[in-house]
């Protein structure tokens, strides 16, 4: 036999001219119209057969599963009955001889060797082929009618082409049996390289499942990288591939439904019918009818493992048609198809989660494949000739998804902005990655924009404006975008106009351009001049100097991310910036002379894209006053870890991976919070050094630590975080239980008996949730823990006497792994002592364990619960204490009926909606009662709650008639719809006559008959804190409301506003403002009441001056920092002054100021080791009445001596100061202790 390459070219001819290839071709011809007309048979089955119960869904099924197997059926037959023959021309000239052939071969039972070697071959059309086998073929053949010879005719122009269909086709299924080949060994490479899944909940929840599905099989279940959602392989021994992590987050009910899913496919032998549809898939690769036959036998198959994994979650207790619902949405974004696999997400999910959730079937017309499928190709080419390039919003329906707007008319802009609700985007943030806005408006279709249109779209006032498709914006289109209220998304934008900088830099809110890549000098000084809180410039590669120096006068949050360099002129400027934070994340290197600059910046630094640092550097740093985080350093040089432990704040080292011992003894020395979660392992010596640190220290990636580490650790004194450890020794946590702060230890996966009993007789906050067993013995001794809050989150099952051991713990209990519990295991955590049970893992609660939790005395939270059954919420309802049900989306009216009688704090926050008789059931509990998920409320329904004797929280509440405003104002307690944005004139009128307190934090406007109607309510607090400007009008009407006003998010305010919220009579809130005005200072100054300015950043020494003279209590807890003379001038003050944030350095002029100002209280102090201490010291002495320095911790003996002149002054004991050489250089003498002050101190 000649080799393959040289035998192929020599007999493909042969091949192709056989009567096989004819044969052949013919039936893929044929295969066409027979496959449409299987097609249009099951459309029109299923038409009549919709999907109202389990029993028509397996008819749907067993229906398009026959259709399948009819196409390959049809066209066994038709290569069977189809004879290959010559040209149809030539039949009749050989009629003759084929009658006499076969007249021979019925009479004879066989044809003459030699005639038939020389007969000629006919092949017929199907309907025609049985002619030559009759005597009467001739005359059969000659009485065939015109129609059918011209059929024959047009058929007979295709014979040419029969070797060729044959050849494509062949060629075709090869390809598609390879890929399915693939597919197989893929699968079977998966499974070969599935390991075993450690966590045991799996394996257990299968065998669960398994038996009561009644699968005898074994199946197993293994962990693969390779898949993103559970399959099942294999119908002799089926495995289950479960995703390695992606869905180890998900709750354990989802869990359940995606087992019970896999294991329905098992029982059902779907996996084996999986194999025979690949095979007819490769057979029928060319069809658009069999492509839909084999996606409805898909779809049905879903539906109907569907049906029977929430019949079998039903009887078990364990979901819901909805819980299965959920599951299947969560396995959305991890689609991936294996061809001889079964996953969960396969079908359609749209159309299975529409009938779960029994969402009544539309009925679809007729589909014919093949049709469909030329009407498809006759539009795309019909659209692409006629399309206009910009295709237009309809004006009279709004768009599911609004970024497909290419262009807008105003009346469509303004529809939008007033119809669209406002959907959820996730944003890609550099340096933070993905985060998720709400409300928002995305229109990234649009690629240029009218100002007409702009000020349309400037109106929507739900959330963000998401305009990133935007590559260029004119000067007009600008300023109207500028009157947006919420943020503005502008990420398109490459280039911007200095017009155009100085228009969008009135906008109030957050701006993001992230596409511009340079700016010039006078773009930013307009930028600078931007009032919002957020300016985002992480597009920005390069920086002059002159741009930094403006950008720095901006007064909210700036990023400048794409900062690769900074000159040190431009770090110099930028270190001005009086914003609470500067985001430099993208700087790789950093110059002595610019961390010097960047040093005197006075909010937190974090340097992330740092990846060495220079020993001048770091100690240029280290004078940084505020936080400092540099997570991209991986080593560290001794010195520069000396240089760093200088920093006096929160310091971040996140990114070490080693540290020697010296530089552990070095960054001991550091005071305040120092992380070091990057360290994997930690040297005895360098623990005992680390522990001399004062401040919280976080080693949260060590995964092991040695008892001699843990011995040293235990004597840290300040809070620690050890998070990373998965085992913990015995000796390790009797050494750790003494550690005297607060000890986090949530990666514990197992803890011994003997370790349980050393962490019980620590005192402080214990979080062990890493915890997914626990024995009887351990439970027994961690009931016994010391400490106020006992964290067990990771337990999925707890045995019935570790809950009767755990019930004796006298703190708060959280247990929220647990998924099931047991009825005895219920009775005996209703014996727990502390004041909060949280079981909020918990998705179903039987009668009987209901019947038992309500008889806890203390807080409890069943958060988990999806589902409340009306026997268990009578139950329930006799529980006295705090009650959270925050995950139940639906409650009948019994149920209501039921918790209404519940005499403590209700929370249904989970429902979005609420039939009138819920609500009048509901109104008669009596207690807090949080409502927070309901979006809309029926006039009827509020006029029910009305009824409600307790706060009352609607927060979901976007939109309130001015009916049910009239309504709920009757009602007696707290009112809080903080969800409300607008709000008419006849509702704020309706609400002013609500007699408690009111809480609309959702309102960003208010106009000033709004504010005249609210300033009448007479309930005590009102709560405006949603508003970010405030007209003059407005705030003279709000100044007549009689009691405490929140006005917390005015960003702004001007003078006159100033003027009029001065004449308040009461507490007023004003802590949104960052800055303020010395006009307006002077203005708030003759304010009666205690006035809350928190939010300020800095105060000119003029305001100061101004605020001196305020009467009542002055709150101004943001201040860091404080000129000497702002000081000096409140130190004036005669009311309460509250400076909790500051900083500051003692000078020999300014220490007698700051005592004064702080009424004496030098909490901030913690050394006196500058040149001029002892001057300082002497300074301080003369202060009249109590001086107290209780964080004091280092002083030279000098200036102890000098200090402790003052008879009433207040230091921590000498034995535990730190005595450190006189700073000014003069000779350190010894220090005795004067007579009498250890008697002193003892007082």
């Amino acid at each position: 036999m000649p080799p393959f390459a040289a035998w192929l070219p020599d007999r493909l001819p042969d091949l192709l001219a056989s009567p096989l290839a004819a044969r052949l071709g013919w039936t893929c011809l044929h295969s066409l119209w027979q496959g449409l007309a299987i097609a249009a048979l099951l459309a029109i089955a299923l038409r009549l057969i919709p999907r109202r119960s389990s029993a028509a869904t397996n008819a749907r099924y067993l229906l398009a599963t026959a259709a399948l197997v009819a196409l390959p059926v049809a066209a066994v037959a038709t290569f069977a009955i189809v004879d290959p023959g010559v040209n149809p021309a030539a039949v009749e000239a050989a009629s003759d001889a084929a009658s006499v052939t076969a007249s021979r071969s019925a009479r004879d039972g066989a044809a003459d060797p030699a005639s038939a070697a020389h007969a000629p071959t006919i092949v017929l059309p199907p309907h025609l082929a049985t002619a030559v086998a009759r005597p009467a073929a001739r005359e059969s053949f000659a009485t065939v009618s015109a129609a059918a010879t011209a059929t024959t005719a047009a058929l007979d122009q295709l014979r040419p082409w029969l070797p060729a269909i044959a050849g494509v086709w062949l060629a075709g299924a090869l390809l598609a049996a390879g890929r399915m080949t693939c597919g197989y060994w893929l699968t079977r490479r998966m499974v070969a390289r599935g390991e075993p899944l450690a966590d045991g909940r799996f394996q257990a929840s299968v065998e669960r499942w398994r038996r009561a599905l009644g699968i005898d099989a074994a199946v197993r279940v293994l962990a693969s990288a390779a898949v993103e959602a559970p399959v099942v392989v294999g119908w002799v021994k089926p495995v289950i591939l479960w995703p390695a992590a992606a869905l180890l987050g998900l709750p354990a009910h989802e869990l359940d439904a995606l087992v019970v899913h896999e294991l329905a496919h098992v029982r059902r032998q779907d996996a084996l019918m999986n194999l025979l549809q690949a095979c007819i898939d490769v057979l029928f690769f060319h069809h658009p009818a069999a492509w839909w036959i084999s996606d409805t036998v898909r779809a049905e198959r879903e539906h109907c493992a569907d049906d029977l994994a929430v019949r079998v979650l039903e009887a078990g207790h364990a979901g819901s048609r909805l819980s299965y619902a959920k599951a299947l949405l969560a396995l959305e974004e991890r689609r991936q198809a294996h061809a001889l696999a079964l996953a969960a997400n396969g079908g359609s999910l749209l159309d299975r989660i529409r009938r779960l959730a029994g969402v009544e079937e539309q009925p679809a017309s007729p589909v014919r494949p093949l049709a469909a499928a030329v009407m498809a190709t006759l539009l795309v080419a019909v659209l692409v000739t006629a399309a206009a390039p910009i295709r237009e919003a309809q004006a009279d329906e709004l768009p599911k998804d609004t970024n497909t707007i290419e262009s807008l008319t105003v009346e469509q802009a303004k529809k939008l902005v007033e119809e669209f609700p406002g959907v959820t985007v996730e944003i890609q943030f550099k340096g933070f990655g993905p985060y998720k806005l709400e409300k928002c408006l995305p229109v990234n279709g649009l690629k240029k924009l009218a100002p007409d249109v702009a000020q349309a779209l400037a109106g929507y006032s739900r959330g963000a404006l998401i305009l990133n498709g935007l590559t260029t914006l004119s000067d007009e289109a600008a300023k109207a975008l500028a009157q947006h209220e919420g943020s503005l998304y502008l990420y398109g934008l490459t280039t911007l106009s200095d017009d155009a900088a100085t228009a969008l830099a009135q906008h109030k809110s957050n701006l993001y351009l992230n596409g511009l890549t340079t700016l010039s000098d006078e773009a930013a000084a307009a930028l600078a001049q931007h009032k919002g809180l957020q300016l985002i410039l992480d597009g920005l590669t390069t920086l002059s100097d002159e741009a930094a120096t403006a950008l720095a006068q901006h007064e909210g949050y700036l990023s400048l991310d794409g900062l690769t360099t900074l000159s040190a002129e431009a770090a110099t400027a930028l270190a001005q910036h009086e914003g609470r934070i500067l985001r430099l994340n993208g700087l790789t290197t950093l110059s002595d002379e610019a961390a010097k600059a960047l040093a005197q910046y006075k909010g937190d630094l974090s340097l992330p894209g740092l990846t060495t640092l220079s020993d001048d550097a770091a100690t240029a740093l280290a004078q940084h006053k505020g936080r400092l985080s540099l997570p991209g350093l991986t080593t560290l040089s001794d010195d520069a870890a000396t240089a760093l432990a200088q920093h006096k704040g929160r310091l971040s080292l996140n990114g070490l991976t080693t540290l020697s011992d010296e530089a552990a003894k070095a960054l001991a020395q550091h005071e305040g919070w120092l992380h070091l979660t990057g360290l994997t392992t930690l040297s005895d010596d360098a623990a005992k050094a680390l522990a001399q640190h004062e401040g919280g220290l976080s080693l949260d990636g060590l995964t092991t630590l040695s008892d001699e580490a843990a011995t040293a650790l235990a004597q840290y004194k300040g809070d620690l975080s050890l998070d990373g450890l998965t085992t913990l020794s015995d000796d390790a946590a009797t050494a750790l239980a003494q550690h005297e702060g607060w000890l986090s230890l949530t990666g514990l996966t197992t803890l011994s008996d003997e370790a349980a009993k050393a962490l019980a007789q620590y005192k402080g906050y214990l979080s062990l949730d890493g915890l997914t067993t626990l024995s009887d013995e351990a439970a027994k001794a961690l009931a016994q823990h010391k400490g106020q809050w006992l964290h067990l989150d990771g337990l999925t099952t707890l045995s019935d006497e570790a809950a009767k051991a755990l019930a004796q713990y006298k703190g708060y209990l959280s247990l929220d792994g647990l998924t099931t519990l047991s009825d005895e295991a219920a009775k005996a955590l209703t014996q727990h002592k502390g004041q909060w049970l949280h079981l909020d893992g918990l998705t179903t609660l039987s009668d009987e364990a209901a019947t038992a939790l309500a008889q806890y005395k203390g807080g409890l939270s069943l958060d988990g619960l999806t589902t409340l059954s009306d026997e268990a919420a009578k139950a329930l309802a006799q529980h006295e204490g705090s009650l959270d049900l925050n995950g139940l989306t639906t409650l009948s009216d019994e149920a209501a009926t039921a918790l209404a009688q519940h005499k403590g704090d209700l929370s249904l926050p989970g429902l979005t909606t609420l039939s009138d008789d819920a609500a009048k059931a509901l109104a008669q509990h009596e207690g807090r009662l949080y409502l927070n998920g309901l979006t809309t409320l029926s006039d009827e329904a509020a006029t029910a709650l009305a009824q409600h004797e307790g706060d009352l929280n609607l927060t979901g509440l976007t939109t309130l008639s001015d009916e049910a405003a009239t309504a709920l104002a009757q009602h007696e307690g707290g009112l809080y719809l903080p969800g409300l944005t607008t709000l008419s004139d006849e509702a704020a009128t309706a609400l002013a006559q609500h007699e408690g307190y009111l809480s609309l934090d959702g309102l960003t406007t208010l106009s000033a008959e709004a504010a005249t109607a609210l300033a009448q309510h007479k309930g005590g607090l009102l709560y405006l804190n949603g508003l970010t400007t405030l007209s003059t009008e407005a705030a003279k009407a709000l100044a007549q409301h009689e009691g405490d006003l929140n006005l917390n998010g005015l960003t702004t305010l001007s003078d006159e506003a100033a003027t009029a919220l001065a004449r308040y009579k009461d507490d007023l809130s004003l802590n949104g403002l960052p800055t303020l005005s010395d006009e307006a200072a002077k203005a708030l100054a003759q304010h009666k009441g205690d006035l809350y300015l928190n939010g300020l950043t800095t105060l000119s020494a003029e305001a100061a001056t101004a605020l001196a003279q305020h009467k009542g209590s002055l709150f101004l807890n943001g201040l860091t920092t404080l000129s000497d003379v702002a000081a000096k001038a409140l130190a004036q003050r005669k009311g309460e002054l509250s400076l909790r944030s500051i900083s500051f350095s003692l000078t020999a002029d300014s220490a007698l100021v700051w005592a004064t100002l702080l009424r004496g209280r030098l909490a901030a102090v913690t050394a006196l080791d500058s040149p001029d201490s002892v001057a300082i010291a002497k300074g301080l002495a003369t202060r009249k009445g109590p001086l107290s320095l209780p964080n004091l911790k280092k002083l030279s003996p000098k200036t102890l001596s000098a200090l402790i002149e003052k008879e009433d002054i207040e230091i921590p004991l000498i034995e535990t100061l730190k005595l450190i050489p006189e700073p000014d250089g003069s000779v350190t003498e010894d220090f005795v202790i004067p007579e009498g002050f250890q008697q002193r101190q003892q007082r």
